[in-house]
C-alpha cells in the first residue's frame, strides 16, 4: 500500500542478482569461463563507479524510492547500484563462508535457514541484524566490521584474497577504452550523454548535452576519436554546439583511474572451487 523503506535491498535484490547467474552455472548451462566473465564485469562496474565512494549500499537501498528510479546523467557518479554491488557482496560472503568452513557450508545454508526462521517459523520479515546473525553463524566470525566498511560505509571491496583461496586469480589493470581516456560517452552519434566525475572531460569543461562538431579541426565521426587517441595526439581541441552556441574546449586524455578486471583460474586443483560453482544436493 505504501513505500517500504529498508537498508537491506542489497540482500533482497543483490543476492538475487548473484544467484541468477550462479544457478545457471550450476545447472551446466554456462561454462566456468562465461561465469567468470560475468563476475569480472560486475566487480569492475562496482570498483569503477565514482558513486561507490559517495553513497553506501545501505543508503542506496533506503533511497531507492526517491533516487534509484529517477536516474539522471549524474546517477553513476553519485549513487550505488544495489543490484550489482549487492551481487558482489553476496559473492564475498559466499566465499567467506566456503573458505572459513573449508567447504562445509556456503551461502545456500544461510538462505535456507533465513527462509525457515523468518517465513516458516515466524511468518515475518527480517531485520538487518537478524539476517547478519545467520550470516555470522556460518561465517564463524563477527561481521560488524564488514558491514561498517561495505554495507554502511564506502570502503572499496577487494575480492582478490578470497578468490585466490578458491583458485581464481583476479588481476587489475588500467583501462584503455575511450571512456577511460576521455571520461565521456555519447548518444545519437555525437551528443555527450555522460561525463565521469573527475575525468578529463569534466576537467576540460565539457557538459552533458554538448554536441561534438569537430576534434582537432576534423569533423566528428564514429572513428575519429579512436584514431586520435591511438595516435598519441594530446591535447585534443573540441568544437561543440552547446544549446546553439559554438564553444571550444581542450581535453587532455588520461586514464582517470578507470580499471579493467580479469579473472583466471590458477590451474591448481582446488576442491573449494567445486563447492562454490558446481551443482549441489539439498543438504
Amino acid at each position: 500500500d505504501q513505500e517500504n523503506y529498508t537498508s537491506s535491498l542489497w540482500i533482497a535484490e543483490g543476492f538475487t542478482s548473484y544467484y541468477d547467474d550462479l544457478i545457471v552455472k550450476r545447472c551446466g548451462l554456462m561454462s566456468t569461463r562465461d561465469y567468470l566473465d560475468i563476475l569480472q564485469k560486475n566487480i569492475a562496474y562496482t570498483l569503477n563507479a565514482p558513486g561507490d565512494a559517495i553513497q553506501s549500499i545501505g543508503e542506496s537501498g533506503f533511497d531507492a524510492w526517491i533516487k534509484y528510479y529517477r536516474q539522471n546523467e549524474n546517477t553513476y557518479n553519485a549513487q550505488v547500484n544495489y543490484y550489482t554491488k549487492g551481487s558482489v557482496l553476496a559473492m564475498l560472503l559466499d566465499l567467506m563462508i566456503i573458505t572459513g568452513s573449508q567447504g562445509a557450508y556456503h551461502l545456500d545454508h544461510v538462505m535456507r535457514e533465513a527462509y525457515h526462521t523468518f517465513y516458516v517459523q515466524q511468518d515475518a520479515g527480517y531485520s538487518e541484524d537478524a539476517f547478519r546473525a545467520i550470516l555470522e553463524k556460518y561465517c564463524g566470525h563477527d561481521l560488524r566490521a564488514f558491514y561498517a566498511d561495505h554495507v554502511f560505509g564506502t570502503k572499496p571491496v577487494d575480492p582478490r584474497p578470497l578468490l585466490q583461496q578458491v583458485g581464481v586469480q583476479m588481476v587489475i589493470s588500467p583501462a584503455t577504452d575511450d571512456l577511460a581516456m576521455t571520461g565521456y560517452t555519447l548518444q545519437n552519434g555525437n551528443v555527450i550523454s555522460f561525463i565521469r566525475a573527475n575525468s578529463a572531460a569534466a576537467q576540460a569543461g565539457l557538459q552533458v548535452g554538448d554536441e561534438i562538431i569537430a576534434i582537432n579541426n576534423y569533423r566528428h565521426n564514429d572513428t575519429l576519436l579512436n584514431i586520435l587517441l591511438h595516435s598519441g595526439t594530446a591535447p585534443l581541441h573540441y568544437l561543440v554546439d552547446r544549446k546553439g552556441r559554438l564553444e571550444q574546449y581542450m581535453l587532455t586524455p588520461g586514464n582517470n583511474n578507470k580499471i579493467d578486471v580479469s579473472l583466471e583460474l590458477t590451474g591448481e586443483a582446488n576442491t573449494l572451487l567445486a563447492v562454490w560453482l558446481e551443482s549441489r544436493n539439498s543438504n
